[in-house]
């Protein structure tokens, strides 16, 4: 590894260890690029990949964007045309940050239900809350099934837009920053339109994903269980990731904070 990225690696093991700080989030940002990975551990999971995170996931019919967040989105198709699958996976750095009462949730609102009738009807119910404004609302419709995030994007950037990129993804942080509605309060929760641009970008290049079937995943520290859910030890994962991006620098680092953190050398 290059200089900085030690450096890097040896500040993320040091905030690990330190009190009060939230080394899951440093931790949920490192393993972004290389999250779609984990898919590659199971059979059902290979060639999934990484769509979105932290989706908001309703709970009954009680839609908003209060309550749990999923940490990643990953999706595969299904070879024969069929409705696909979408992976949610939940990342714990301890022990005891497992939670029964999370796990419960994903069992009775998330596993092998559809992804447009949970998430993705939150997801437009969120939007049409926080993009009402006098004269205008967004027309929502889960039935509209893959075209449902086109349609609503395209509807806000009618009335709020335009905005530049090369794709919807960058169209929405460019206008989300051009807004400044990451910092307004009673406007953060707008910043779903992000979310909403890479769901049009994934299916706008043929991939399927409203109708597909949500399975629960959990990355967890090695000897964790969830007893509910397919676990993957992070120790195993980065051994994995050792392997298969050997040449990869940023990825060694990913491997070494974890080796340090767990006591894995």
């Amino acid at each position: 590894m290059t200089e900085q990225m030690d450096k890097i690696s040896e500040l993320v093991v040091d905030d690990y260890f330190t009190p009060n700080i939230k080394a899951e989030v440093i931790l949920d940002t490192l393993l972004k690029p290389y999250i779609g990975d984990l898919g590659e551990l199971f059979e059902d999971a290979r060639g999934a990949y990484f769509v979105t995170k932290e989706m908001s996931i309703p709970r009954g019919d009680k839609w908003g964007s209060k309550g749990p967040k999923v940490d990643y989105v990953l999706a595969k198709d299904d070879p024969a045309g069929k409705a696909g699958t979408v992976f949610l996976v939940e990342l714990k750095t301890t022990k005891s940050s497992m939670d029964k009462g999370q796990a419960k949730i994903y069992k009775d609102y998330c596993e092998e239900k559809k992804f447009g009738e949970r998430l993705g009807r939150q997801l437009l119910e969120i939007l049409k809350n926080n993009f009402r404004t006098k004269g205008f609302s967004l027309k929502i419709n889960p039935a509209w099934g893959d075209k449902a995030p086109e349609y609503v994007f395209n509807q806000i950037m009618e009335r709020f837009g335009p905005a530049e990129g090369i794709d919807r993804t960058a169209k929405a942080r460019n206008l989300i920053s051009k807004e400044n509605w990451t910092q307004i309060s009673g406007y953060r929760s707008r910043k779903y339109l992000y979310t909403l641009g890479q769901l049009a970008d994934y299916i706008g290049k043929g991939h399927t994903i409203w109708n597909s079937t949500m399975k629960v995943v959990y990355l967890v520290p090695p000897g964790a269980d969830t007893g509910e859910f397919r676990n993957v030890s992070l120790t195993h994962f980065a051994r994995n990731l050792r392997e298969r991006r050997a040449g990869e620098p940023y990825a060694q680092m990913l491997v070494n904070i974890i080796a340090k953190i767990y006591r894995e050398e």
